[in-house]
């Protein structure tokens, strides 16, 4: 018959204890994994339709452009797609809003002369998108070989939405209005280089100018530069 010492006989016993209890821990583990949630990134993995699982999976979905946007919105984006690659083709950048400018225009048939006012400027972005713009107008009319047909605002400080509210007459003949272009400019003085053009519009006074008929505009302020072009 095999003795055993004391000491052998603790061994056995904390050795089969040891055994026992990595057996529970190895249980607990699996059996925590089987009532364990998975988390999936697809709905379509999920298993049946319980309310827990579903109310825990988050759902990724990924819908194509065709099926969200209707036929009428799918014209609007491929017409303004085409409008800006016939501009990039010309070597024009998009336009791009730059504030907006209130003015008004009459010819006096009796003065034989062009009344212009600008009114006001609003929403004004300046170069570096400050909260703040120190502005001017500058006007013309084209053609003008002689370079008598120039006009400019006072600066207005401290404001993107500067009231101008000045005047300028021009002396000219109803059909010599009447085949001009406005220019109005909008500048943004730099104290550090040259002044910035913040925005422009143009009008072609044939279409809208008539003996003692006034007409007032609300216009954008666009930046149509060529490519590459800076102002001077």
């Amino acid at each position: 018959m095999l003795y055993l010492s004391e000491e052998a006989k603790l061994g056995i016993v904390s050795g089969a204890i040891a055994i026992l209890i990595l057996m529970v821990i190895c249980m607990v583990c699996k059996l925590s994994r089987l009532h364990k949630q998975p988390v999936y990134k697809d709905s379509s993995y999920l298993k049946g339709t319980d309310k827990n699982t579903a109310g825990k999976v988050p759902v990724v979905q990924f819908p194509s452009f065709a099926d969200e946007c209707s036929e009428c919105e799918q014209e609007k984006r491929s017409k303004m797609n085409g409008d800006i690659e016939m501009q990039t083709s010309q070597g024009l950048s998009p336009p791009r809003s730059k504030g907006r400018i209130k003015f008004t225009m009459v010819y006096q048939s009796d003065l034989q002369t062009l009344l212009l006012t600008i009114i006001e400027a609003s929403q004004l972005v300046g170069k570096d998108f400050w909260d703040t713009v120190d502005s001017y107008v500058k006007v013309r009319l084209q053609p003008d070989e002689e370079g008598i047909l120039r006009r400019q605002t006072d600066v207005f400080r401290k404001s993107t939405s500067p009231k101008f509210g000045e005047s300028y007459e021009f002396n000219m003949l109803l059909q010599d209005v009447q085949s001009s272009t406005l220019h109005l400019s909008v500048w943004e003085i730099d104290k550090y280089s040259r002044h910035h053009m913040i925005g422009e519009v143009q009008v072609e006074l044939g279409q809208v100018i008539k003996a003692d008929e006034p007409v007032a505009f609300d216009r954008d302020l666009r930046s149509l530069q060529k490519v590459g072009e800076t102002l001077s």
